[in-house]
C-alpha cells in the first residue's frame, strides 16, 4: 500500500472505518461505518451492563469514547484507552452466564465497571475488578455449584 494512503486513513478514520465506541456513563456500544466521511451506518446497543443497571435517571448524557477502529485499509492504529472495555462487557456476561448472581449483585458490579471508566479515564482500571470477581465466583460456585453471588461477596471483592 501507499504510503501516503496508509498514512491518510490513520490521520482521517472516517475516510473509510468502522469505528467501535463504548458510552462509559451508561456502557451502551455504538459501531460506526464511515466511507468517505460519509457515515453509511450506526447501530447502538445496550450491553449487559445497561441492561442490568435497568433505568438511568433523567439527564443522563452520553460520553462516548473510542474503543477502536478497523480500517478499511491501511495498519491498525494505536491502542485507545477504552479498547478493553467491549472485552471487559464480553467477559461479564460470561461470568454472569457460568455464575449465578443476584440482580442487586449485577446492578452493583456494573455500576462499578462503570465507575472505574470513568474514574481512570481508560477501561484498564476495572480489568483488575472484573479478574477479582471471575475468581471469586468461580472459588464459590466450585464450593458450592448453587452458590449465588451477592452484594457482599462484591463488597469482599472491593476491599482487595
Amino acid at each position: 500500500m501507499l504510503p501516503a494512503v496508509n498514512i491518510a486513513l490513520q490521520k482521517w478514520p472516517k475516510l473509510g472505518s468502522e469505528l467501535h465506541d463504548v458510552d462509559i456513563n451508561t456502557g451502551r456500544t455504538r459501531q460506526t461505518h464511515y466511507l468517505l466521511y460519509c457515515k453509511v451506518s450506526e447501530k447502538t446497543e445496550d450491553s449487559i451492563l445497561t441492561r442490568a443497571i435497568g433505568q438511568f435517571p433523567d439527564g443522563v448524557q452520553a460520553d462516548w469514547r473510542r474503543a477502536y477502529t478497523l480500517p478499511v485499509l491501511g495498519r491498525y492504529p494505536r491502542h485507545p484507552p477504552y479498547l478493553l472495555a467491549l472485552s471487559q462487557i464480553r467477559q461479564v456476561d460470561v461470568i454472569w452466564q457460568l455464575c449465578s448472581f443476584s440482580d442487586e449483585a449485577k446492578k452493583q458490579m456494573a455500576h462499578a465497571i462503570l465507575t472505574k471508566w470513568q474514574a481512570d479515564g481508560k477501561a484498564s482500571g476495572a480489568e483488575e475488578y472484573v479478574r477479582h470477581v471471575w475468581d471469586m465466583a468461580r472459588e464459590k460456585t466450585d464450593a458450592d455449584p448453587k452458590a449465588v453471588i451477592s452484594v457482599a461477596d462484591l463488597a469482599a471483592v472491593e476491599k482487595k
